[in-house]
């Protein structure tokens, strides 16, 4: 293998080498080496020093000029990033946006989502923290909990991050969650950006050895019971796919639920974050058995599936739930629909 620049890639390292020359003098040559991607040291003379790089078009030189880049080759990226630490010039601090996010935006992004985040990216606007990392996971992205719903006009998201770097600098955080139900530990993982200035966040900072961050979202612990939804495994479509098997299923009658929509749990929950902090029980209006909702499920799908109400003992497993897993909506908190009218508007969309 040559390693060896090629002519063009030797000319841009004399340029960037003169680049480095001229302008690495005063306070950032008195701050040789100073900063690293997970630390805020001398943060404003490591921005002003990304501002230099930036008008320079020496950020991001692989990304599209439209984008703020320099529309050059991963060479020449490669190029530079050897004499910047040659040069032992100050870490920038964009890290989480340009090194991260950027190059994942321009591989998966839409062009209203690149043109939206990578030039404020690359005009050292806009800082970018990193929202993966739970207490209770650790690094371990599977066995994550905080989970994102979706709600008019966007999502709800409840959960907790750790080790997140750079969070009380940023606008912007990188937040994983899980969309979808946890049976495969692996799936039904997403990632947004998420306002660092959105109600109900809020970042400490944590001393442990060294600073790291926390970012909580946590205030609001919603409890309900009997979900189900158009998306993922849930009771509801279960019952759906047994119906069109089968000519009769058994399904307890022993065991009560307030079944519960998710779409209008996730309207009313967005409506939590103008109420007090604290723990909120939302559920549907009405109880059932679960052999009488899963009657109404064939009933309101038109299916002639019978149902035979059988006791928890004939079941012949343990029951996963209490015989009375009925959570009532507390009287200030806003009101969900009748289980029946969540189960038609539920229908209507998988159909």
């Amino acid at each position: 293998m040559d390693l060896r620049d090629s002519p063009a890639d030797a000319a841009f390292r004399e340029q960037v080498r003169d680049w480095l020359a001229e302008h690495l003098v005063g306070e950032f040559a008195r701050h040789r080496g100073v900063g690293g991607p997970t630390d805020d040291e001398h943060w404003e003379l490591r921005k002003q020093w990304e501002h230099e790089l930036a008008a320079a078009r020496l950020l991001n030189i692989s990304w599209p000029r439209e984008y703020g880049g320099r529309g050059g080759t991963v060479d020449q990226e490669i190029v530079f990033l050897q004499e910047h630490a040659a040069a032992a010039a100050p870490y920038w601090v964009g890290v989480q946006g340009r090194d991260l996010f950027g190059p994942t935006l321009l591989r998966h992004g839409t062009d209203t989502q690149k043109a939206r985040f990578l030039p404020a990216i690359t005009r050292v606007e806009q800082f970018w923290g990193q929202g993966f990392s739970e207490p209770g996971a650790g690094s371990d992205l599977a066995g994550m909990t905080t989970r994102a719903v979706r709600s008019t006009g966007g999502w709800t998201v409840n959960g907790q991050k750790v080790w997140s770097s750079g969070a009380h600098l940023s606008q912007v955080g990188i937040l994983a969650c899980r969309t979808g139900p946890a049976e495969d530990r692996h799936a039904n993982l997403s990632v947004f950006a998420l306002p660092m200035s959105s109600p109900g966040v809020l970042v400490r900072r944590v001393r442990i050895a060294s600073p790291v961050l926390c970012l909580l979202r946590s205030a609001w612990i919603v409890r309900t019971s009997g979900l189900f939804g158009v998306t993922g495994t849930n009771f509801v479509r279960t019952m759906l796919r047994l119906g069109h098997e089968r000519d009769e299923v058994a399904v307890v009658h022993d065991q009560r639920t307030a079944p519960t929509y998710v779409d209008p749990l996730a309207a009313a929950t967005k409506e939590l974050l103008d109420r007090p902090f604290g723990i909120w029980h939302l559920a549907a209006a009405g109880d059932c058995t679960w052999a009488e909702f899963t009657e109404a499920i064939f009933e309101e799908a038109g299916l002639d599936t019978r149902v035979r109400r059988i006791s928890t003992d004939e079941l012949g497993r343990p029951a996963p739930r209490p015989a009375y897993s009925v959570l009532r909506s507390e009287k200030d908190a806003p009101a969900l629909p009748h289980w029946r009218e969540g189960l038609r508007a539920c229908l209507s969309r998988i159909a």
